[in-house]
């Protein structure tokens, strides 16, 4: 059910028989779930995993993102973020190792009108490396 403008006060009356939340720009409230299944199964953990990794790989990219993919990213009404992890879904994985692996050469980092990207040379830093990229719009 979707309610519009849901006020504090009808927020506050409800908690604990039903969500109240905002998705899209949209207030919404929906009933709270009387049973939560949540097995922990094998596949669960490790694709909770994945998009742990992932968010994380977003999040450390963030700058990036935002200029490549941020402005496709609010015409969709979502993060630049959370438009990378969409769109790269199928091409990052869990390793043997348990890091995060990435069909590097396929990723995506941007959408829409593009940016020709120019990658600098790779500075090897104490704790990680740094490429630096500038770019003009094609």
């Amino acid at each position: 059910m979707i309610q519009r403008n849901i006020s504090n006060d009808y927020r506050r009356s409800v908690r604990g028989v039903a969500i109240c939340y905002q998705w899209r720009g949209l207030q919404c409230m929906r009933a709270w779930p009387q049973r939560v299944h949540n097995p922990r199964t094998e596949r669960q953990q490790a694709n909770r995993r994945l998009f742990r990794l992932s968010a994380a790989l977003a999040v450390s990219m963030k700058g990036a993102l935002r200029r490549g993919m941020g402005g496709m990213a609010a015409l969709r009404g979502m993060r630049a973020c959370n438009l990378f992890q969409q769109a790269n879904h199928g091409l990052l994985r869990i390793g043997l190792d348990g890091t995060l692996e990435a069909d590097w050469e396929r990723l995506q980092l941007s959408m829409g009108r593009l940016a020709i990207p120019d990658f600098g040379e790779a500075v090897v830093e104490a704790d990680r490396i740094r490429v630096p990229v500038a770019g003009k719009m094609a």
